[in-house]
């Protein structure tokens, strides 16, 4: 009696290294504004299930959660030295608007 044969795989995986990645500093988010935020949209005609499908509403929820935390949730930076930078979203807004 034979032995079943395995399949053999081979899988070669490339990583590039990022050296700056913004991150969000969880510990200092203003969740109570962000809370206030997520409370003033009308979720009912947002994620209305009648004019969009499940991927569409995901899509939105997404937009706009993630809208809220760049709003309200600081950033930081890791730069050249390991060191980390702390970029607050008003700084981030001015420096981005103003190029």
């Amino acid at each position: 009696m034979q032995k079943p044969s395995l399949p053999n795989f081979t899988c070669q995986l490339h990583i590039d290294y990022v050296h700056n990645t913004n991150k969000f500093r969880w510990d200092k988010g203003n969740y109570n504004l962000l809370n206030e935020f997520l409370d003033n949209i009308n979720w009912g005609d947002t994620l209305d299930p009648l004019h969009c499908s499940v991927d569409t509403m995901w899509e939105k929820f997404k937009f706009i959660m993630i809208g809220g935390m760049n709003k309200y949730i600081p950033k930081s930076i890791q730069n050249e030295t390991g060191t980390r930078k702390k970029i607050s979203p008003i700084y981030e807004a001015v420096t981005c608007s103003s190029t």
